[in-house]
């Protein structure tokens, strides 16, 4: 059986909502290859950097939500892809590179919500940033 574009994006996100991060990977990653001007690319291309995430691919979610907020500047996911993106560099990145990051994501990020600064804010105290 042959799955319709949507009912393949529809299969990775609920894959990535069912813990199934491997399954979610290889669907998001496959529609977006085979379908990269479809108007749902960018919500695949978003859960694509989640599962990255979920999986501890740090670096990959990172560089995958950069890719997204370059894309989409206007879609107001953007604070949720520029904190993941702070997050993971918290794991992989050295405490200064970090703390540069999390520096630039308060600076990136508009207006940003309360939750937003909190957990900035929380990353840089972990890291001991000036």
């Amino acid at each position: 059986m042959t799955l319709s574009i949507n009912e393949a994006l529809i299969q990775g996100v609920d894959a990535h909502k069912t813990g199934k991060y491997d399954e979610a990977e290889i669907a998001l990653k496959e529609f977006m290859a085979l379908q990269p001007n479809h108007e749902k690319n960018r919500d695949a291309h978003y859960w694509y950097g989640g599962v990255m995430f979920k999986q501890k691919k740090y670096e990959d979610s990172a560089f995958s939500d950069i890719e997204f907020n370059d894309k989409y500047p206007d879609d107001p996911r953007t604070v949720d892809t520029t904190l993941r993106i702070a997050q993971a560099m918290s794991y992989v990145a050295p405490p200064e590179q970090a703390c540069t990051v999390f520096e630039n994501s308060l600076n990136f990020i508009v207006d940003p919500p309360e939750r937003f600064v909190r957990k900035i804010n929380e990353l840089k105290a972990d890291k001991a940033c000036d």
